[in-house]
């Protein structure tokens, strides 16, 4: 069977419809290219974020002694000031298109900070764009595949 406009495309660990016309189809596509613009961020670096972070899972959420990450994007509920500050009700963050709100206001602080995107990503993982004595961030691996999905979606944004 021959596919006109639809591909499937195999990316790191997702399979992910391809329209020539329309990009990379992901989970919630339209919603992030949609509410990525309203706080006038590149659809395709919180796409890629939220592809490393929870792989498109709504429900998502990582629990360790200092974590409390839920959600798309999953965002920290431990850090209780930066929330109320950002304005994010954390009891509100499975749902996705408020978790990808949420992505979006950490995305706009920490631009207030950093402009290289590559900082942006390290700091949205660590909470800043600390480097180690070699000159890498302490958070490499998260920002080198942060930086392979930027890539792809950017790549084929519309």
């Amino acid at each position: 069977m021959r596919l006109k406009l639809w591909h499937v495309l195999a990316t790191l660990g997702g399979l992910y419809l391809m329209n020539k016309t329309a990009g990379i189809i992901t989970p919630y596509n339209e919603a992030i290219e949609r509410i990525s613009r309203e706080y006038g961020n590149d659809p395709a670096l919180v796409k890629a974020i939220i592809r490393v972070e929870s792989n498109f899972r709504e429900n998502a959420n990582l629990k360790t002694a200092v974590e409390d990450s839920r959600g798309l994007g999953q965002i920290n509920t431990l850090q209780t000031g930066v929330l109320r500050n950002l304005g994010i009700d954390a009891s509100r963050l499975y749902e996705p298109e408020y978790n990808i709100a949420a992505v979006n206001r950490f995305l706009n602080d920490i631009k207030k900070r950093y402009r290289n995107v590559l900082d942006i990503m390290a700091a949205y993982n660590a909470g800043s764009a600390r480097r180690s004595a070699s000159g890498e961030y302490v958070n490499q691996a998260y920002v080198d595949k942060v930086s392979r999905f930027y890539d792809l979606y950017r790549g084929f944004s519309v």
